[in-house]
């Protein structure tokens, strides 16, 4: 069991044995050691980014159509398909302690640089973040989101 978890479960008084039955149940420590999907590295951004006292919550986006066929699109900064082309919003958006805007883009374990358009349109919207005085990082690991706060 990683340290990590151990310490998660005496903060919020967890006994010992329904955490080992919890472990053994849903395998929860599993993916310590090995590789982390996009979906692991963002529930473990979101839980430091509470431990640390901000807030980070899911941004989806993309499009879809109504009843109606008229195209609806959700997320932040994806007005329309040309811009969505060059400048793509984060997973995650939220507030850092202390109030400023706080953005990141998850990426699984062994990530390491914008690589392709996409990349680099989310390497846009983090620019302007940062260009606007607000926080943004690429994550492979919850380190990343500790580090911009620490």
């Amino acid at each position: 069991m990683s340290d990590r978890l151990a310490a998660w479960a005496v903060r919020w008084q967890v006994p010992a044995a329904a955490l080992a039955e919890l472990v053994e149940i849903d395998n929860v420590d599993a993916d310590a050691a090995a590789a982390r999907s996009e979906a692991n590295v963002m529930r473990d951004c979101r839980i430091e980014a509470d431990r640390l006292g901000g807030v980070l919550w899911r941004n989806n986006s993309g499009a879809t159509f109504d009843a109606r066929k008229r195209m609806i699109r959700y997320g932040l900064g994806n007005d329309s398909a040309k811009l969505n082309r060059d400048y793509k919003s984060p997973d995650l958006v939220g507030i850092a302690p202390g109030g400023r805007f706080w953005a990141a883009e998850c990426k699984t374990t062994g990530w390491t640089h914008p690589v392709n358009d996409r990349d680099r349109a989310q390497a846009n919207f983090g620019r302007h973040v940062v260009a606007l005085g607000g926080l943004f990082t690429f994550a492979t690991d919850p380190a990343h989101i500790r580090s911009m706060i620490t």
